[in-house]
């Protein structure tokens, strides 16, 4: 059913989990990817008999964000910038709702880098389990993007709004 997520399901099937499966790309996000991962929570969003959803990935990484290989292999004459908006607006938006509506508990279980928009893919998470392997990075300003996926929202929600200024003051080297 899902081409780019690995399902398990434990405890009878209270416990789903959808592993990001393309490791050789650290999980990188794409469009089939995007898809089948907001299909997997919707679906379990409306199954009585699940209990609580998680979401990991596969080999060394939880997310390294999206594949930009991907994202500008479109075979059409659009602006750099009309894509980034039709990929956010068709594909991160839609998944980004099905997270926050969820009506069951859903968990990131980061097991590996989570970079960009898979940091806040996880972030955008009810709860985060990170291993000793796992760290976060924003890395949108690397590439000249500002923090899609809720990021500008869901950081300061989390860490609140003096971190997460101060994170962004270190980000831009102005402190330390």
């Amino acid at each position: 059913m899902y081409t780019q997520l690995d399902i398990e399901t434990h405890f009878e099937g209270k416990l789903k989990i959808a592993y990001l499966n393309q490791p050789e790309t650290m999980n990188a996000l794409t469009k089939p990817s995007l898809s089948d991962l907001k299909d997997f929570i919707q679906e379990c969003s409306n199954d009585a008999t699940v209990r609580c959803v998680a979401i990991s990935g596969r080999g060394r990484a939880f997310c390294s964000g999206q594949n930009l290989d991907d994202a500008f292999v479109t075979g059409n004459e659009h602006h750099d910038h009309d894509i980034i908006r039709k990929i956010v607006t068709d594909y991160y938006n839609p998944l980004v709702m099905e997270l926050t509506r969820c009506k069951k508990p859903v968990v990131a279980l980061v097991n590996g880098p989570a970079v960009g928009a898979g940091a806040m893919l996880a972030l955008i998470c009810d709860f985060v389990l990170a291993n000793n392997k796992a760290y976060f990075s924003q890395a949108f300003s690397n590439i000249g993007l500002i923090p899609d996926t809720g990021g500008t929202y869901f950081l300061t929600e989390i860490i609140g709004k003096a971190i997460g200024k101060l994170f962004s003051l270190y980000r831009k080297k102005i402190i330390g």
